[in-house]
């Protein structure tokens, strides 16, 4: 039998345990304020890299389940290019 590999991610609110297969753990690594193409473009080399099937389909339904789980949010251009408000209740 295969080695199964299962990560476990704490969301805090609502708190809960979160358990991830490698691929979906892949592609939280990689939600580092990148766009959802480059999230699946380097998810998708890595991947190929390693001699698997490359879905592209399954990538973005990840990156969905992601934000169903609450453990990413998508942040739009504009919004990421404006200051916090609470740096501009600061200023």
């Amino acid at each position: 039998m295969p080695e199964i590999r299962m990560y476990m991610v704490y969301r805090p609110r609502p708190a809960r345990l979160v358990t991830l297969n490698a691929t979906s753990w892949l592609l939280l690594d990689h939600c580092d304020g990148s766009t959802v193409a480059e999230i699946e473009h380097a998810c998708a080399a890595l991947l190929a890299g390693r001699g698997r099937n490359v879905d592209a389909e399954g990538l973005r339904q990840g990156l969905e389940q992601l934000v169903d789980l609450a453990l990413v949010e998508v942040v739009s251009l504009e919004a990421a290019a404006q200051p916090h408000k609470e740096a501009r209740r600061h200023e």
